[in-house]
């Protein structure tokens, strides 16, 4: 029997001292024969201090002192790391029992393998909506995969010599690192060697003071810096570009590499699932120049809505506007 890799799992932690219990034993008690566990903490000042020593004889590292934010700590621990697989699992999500040994088997079997997409559950931690399952949406190219943007962190566990080569996270993001992570590793290794699992490996945890429940105008800003780099390498149409312009550019690039994303590629791929918003927003030029990406590459199917959107956009005399 093929030995089963070793696994790190990073937990960076700041004052989930409610949750994180049940974080550390979810991973614990995998009882996966191979685990690297660190568990960064950025000096919390509830009882998580309390109760990471509860459980320091079973970590490989940790340690509680300030840092810059979630996603330097995950470098923080990414930096210590000695595994050939990697994730990290945050303080207030945790692991499905059997995980780990789903993973491990899963690159023992695939040496080839650079990711293994997983479900992941999202539930409500006050059962305001009910519960459901979502894995990492894998396209036809790695243009679509971007432009669709549908990723499951917790269920998605990287071969550790790809993580090095990106160089980790990216610390100018505090709300979509693990997207912007996820573009640069298809841009760089494609999506050949990604393969989908049935399995559920984690539950992501919404609550009321979580950053995707409170920060979702922060998201939006920090994924459309992403989407206004990626437009400006790619050399895209100028009013494409422009739609993705904010007004606090804060997204310092890390590590890129474009071998696997090409410009008519990119702009096909927005095209097709922004051509109507472009216009509904009022960004004609955008969706024009979207519109006749699609007409040009056949993707454009006849229909009643097509046809009137061409009226619109290259027909009537109404002035839709200009941006």
């Amino acid at each position: 029997m093929t030995a089963l890799p070793k696994i790190s799992i990073i937990t960076p932690s700041y004052n989930q001292g409610q949750y994180i219990e049940q974080t550390i034993l979810s991973v614990l008690e995998q009882n996966y024969p191979n685990l690297e566990y660190i568990i960064i903490d950025g000096g919390s000042t509830d009882n998580t201090v309390e109760i990471i020593k509860k459980y320091e004889k079973h970590l490989s590292y940790w340690v509680s002192e300030p840092d810059r934010g979630q996603s330097h700590a995950i470098n923080k621990g990414f930096a210590r790391a000695t595994g050939e697989v990697f994730n990290w699992i945050n303080s207030d999500d945790f692991l499905e029992p059997g995980a780990l040994h789903e993973v491990g088997k899963a690159f023992a079997q695939n040496p080839g393998m650079q990711l293994l997409c997983g479900y992941g559950r999202i539930f409500d931690h006050e059962a305001i909506e009910p519960s459901y399952k979502h894995r990492t949406k894998i396209c036809l190219n790695t243009e679509l995969t971007i432009v669709q943007e549908e990723i499951n962190q917790q269920g998605m566990f990287y071969r550790m010599d790809c993580i090095r080569k990106l160089k980790g996270v990216n610390e100018s993001l505090q709300y979509v690192m693990d997207l912007e992570l996820w573009f640069r590793f298809m841009t760089q290794f494609g999506i050949a060697n990604i393969r989908l699992s049935d399995a559920l490996l984690g539950h992501f945890r919404l609550h009321s003071s979580s950053k995707t429940t409170g920060f979702e105008e922060k998201f939006r800003q920090e994924v459309a810096q992403i989407f206004h780099y990626l437009c400006q390498q790619k050399h895209l149409p100028e009013p494409i570009s422009k739609v993705y312009e904010t007004s606090e550019p804060n997204y310092t690039p890390h590590d890129w590499n474009f071998r696997h994303l090409q410009s008519k590629k990119l702009l096909n791929a927005i095209a097709q699932r922004y051509t109507f918003d472009f216009y509904k927003r009022n960004y004609t030029k955008a969706a024009q120049i979207a519109y006749i990406s699609l007409l040009k590459s056949g993707k454009i199917a006849i229909s009643k809505a097509w046809l009137s959107l061409f009226w619109r956009l290259f027909v009537s005399k109404k002035d839709y506007g200009t941006k």
